[in-house]
């Protein structure tokens, strides 16, 4: 990525894609904010806040959906702040309810060194710094904190 392609924001939310090997999958994530153009809706939002489980939904009943994961202390991407922002849709959850949710996904995953994942002031202050962006960029946003699943039909 050449200097510039990002919105500097040191200390603010933004976008970032995980290889799996904590390398953080820059190109990657560039490649494809460019082709969310084509989306009916780009979904963005903290860890664990129902982005893909929602984009899944979406995408079962025909809405073509793609998400964006907000990450404090990495700037976001050019794409994503000239996005139409009527197309993007920001989910947020409350601090006590995605401590429980990212504690529930830690046991699952046995995941060690996880501590600050699940820290309640560093998961306020990313609650928070993602609210502030949502606002900032003019996205709407709903809380899912405790949105009923879906019934099967």
């Amino acid at each position: 990525m050449n200097e510039g392609d990002a919105v500097p924001a040191a200390g603010e939310p933004c976008a970032v894609v995980s290889d799996g090997r904590g390398d953080t999958c820059r190109e990657y994530l560039k490649a494809a904010l460019v082709q969310y153009e084509g989306q009916d809706v780009v979904l963005v939002g903290i860890s664990r806040v129902a982005k893909s489980t929602t984009c899944f939904y979406l995408g079962y009943n025909g809405i073509k959906a793609a998400n964006v994961p907000l990450v404090v202390g990495v700037p976001l991407f050019r794409e994503l702040v000239q996005l139409d922002p009527r197309k993007a849709i920001g989910l947020r959850m409350n601090v006590t309810r995605l401590m429980a949710v990212r504690a529930a996904r830690a046991r699952h995953l046995n995941a060690a060194g996880t501590e600050a994942y699940m820290d309640k002031r560093q998961i306020a202050d990313e609650v928070g710094q993602a609210h502030g962006l949502m606002q900032q960029q003019g996205w709407r946003s709903f809380d899912v904190s405790y949105m009923e699943p879906v019934p099967k039909s």
